[in-house]
């Protein structure tokens, strides 16, 4: 795995009110960071005429030191808008890079080295995604039943 300082590609979706970035870089990210959200929430706030916060908490980040967990961040991150009921398919989010990962569209912010070293083929990562989704929406049924019984 690339060392802290070193670039990797970034994957974005924007989901409700939380924000998912992942990148590598240094504490002057963290930084830059909290300025741009800074900015926006006071950009909004003088838009909407209101005050206050417009995220539930700060901005965090974490370190990732196995690129297992890497991987399996980036999956949560392309289908977190299906099970928040935001779409049906993480492919229909316009804000996230997953239509790069599928092979439909080209875009900047894809990896294609690190996508390479895990999946030969889109639709593997396809698979690999929606056994993913197909486990937690069944979890999510299961909860709901569990409670209204």
């Amino acid at each position: 795995m690339a060392e802290p300082s070193e670039g990797l590609n970034m994957r974005f979706t924007q989901n409700g009110n939380l924000s998912y970035q992942l990148t590598e870089g240094s504490v002057a990210l963290s930084r830059f960071m909290q300025r741009v959200f800074n900015g926006y929430v006071q950009a909004v706030n003088i838009d909407m005429h209101r005050k206050g916060t417009l995220f539930e908490s700060k901005y965090k980040s974490i370190v990732i030191d196995k690129e297992e967990y890497l991987l399996q961040l980036v999956r949560y991150i392309h289908i977190n808008p299906v099970l928040a009921g935001l779409c049906t398919n993480p492919e229909d989010w316009e804000y996230s890079n997953c239509k790069e990962w599928l092979g439909l569209r080209k875009g900047i912010l894809f990896d294609s080295e690190f996508f390479g070293t895990y999946f030969q083929t889109n639709e593997q990562y396809r698979e690999f995604i929606n056994s993913y989704k197909e486990e937690k929406l069944t979890q999510k049924e299961i909860k709901r039943f569990w409670i209204d019984w």
